[in-house]
């Protein structure tokens, strides 16, 4: 028989009979017989799904995005294979490793961005897939995807040196690409505290404190003294009286309840300790 004639015997058994495994059978045979085809591909997806031969399936979608050029096509068929991979076969790193690839063809893409992010809740693979999800973010300038990453980003941080950095990139990105001086002053505070105050991100958090006031948000100076506080408790127990940064913590503490908050009796306290 010809490629037609079986093809007209597939489709038939498929449908009007609703012989999935036969047909698959003789769709197997075109592939065999012709060789690898969009219709044999289409037709063979679609009962293998049906069947849930969900093996079968992921090595079709594999050779089918391997043969294709083009990125739209690619892209779908790589997705697909993720989403396969990942709700199906219970491989995650090889679902991340398909939805790079799709990616790739596809910066961007919202489907493999959504399996993705299914993964961040996978143990083993949540670090792999959140660091594909943020560099298609940088490919894309997709900035406010990124900040919206941030709770994933501190939980699979590393260490808190990780965490630190972290949270200065997302609040540089709401400074300067989001315009929110509020938003950016409260990640550069919280960045402070786990930093325990380190003069580099003390810096930072004073003159954003300062730019979050002036756009309107009249508590940021007490958020500022708060985490001043904070932090001093954690640090005293394991450092002299006289240390530089407890030193500077306290004198800056003082600045801000005499300045900036009208508490000249809290800033005596901390001047009288700094004397």
């Amino acid at each position: 028989p010809s490629r037609d004639d079986r093809v007209r015997a597939a489709r038939i058994l498929s449908g009007e009979l609703d012989s999935a495994d036969e047909a698959i059978r003789v769709w197997e045979a075109v592939r065999k017989a012709s060789g690898e085809a969009d219709d044999a591909d289409a037709a063979l997806a679609e009962l293998y799904e049906a069947r849930e031969r969900w093996k079968e399936l992921a090595e079709l979608l594999e050779r089918s995005a391997a043969r294709h050029d083009d990125a739209e096509t690619k892209a779908n068929l790589l997705v697909r294979l993720g989403d396969v991979r990942r709700a199906k076969l219970d491989e995650p790193a090889r679902a991340i490793e398909s939805y790079a690839k799709s990616l790739a063809s596809k910066p961007g893409d919202a489907r493999a961005a959504h399996g993705l992010t299914a993964l961040l809740d996978v143990t083993d693979s949540a670090r792999e897939a959140l660091d594909v999800l943020l560099r298609d973010h940088a490919a894309t300038d997709s900035w406010a995807a990124t900040v919206a990453l941030l709770p994933q980003r501190l939980r699979l941080a590393k260490d808190d040196d990780a965490r630190v950095a972290d949270l200065l990139e997302t609040a540089e990105l709401f400074e300067t690409r989001a315009g929110d001086m509020e938003a950016a002053f409260h990640a550069t505070r919280e960045a402070f505290v786990i930093a325990e105050g380190a003069e580099s991100v003390a810096t930072v958090a004073e003159r954003r404190a300062g730019e979050a006031a002036i756009s309107g948000a009249p508590d940021a100076y007490r958020a500022l003294a708060e985490a001043h506080r904070v932090v001093l408790e954690a640090i005293e127990g394991s450092r002299a009286a006289n240390d530089p940064d407890v030193l500077r913590l306290r004198t800056t503490l003082g600045a801000l309840l005499e300045t900036r908050l009208d508490d000249p009796r809290g800033a005596l306290v901390q001047f009288t300790r700094v004397a």
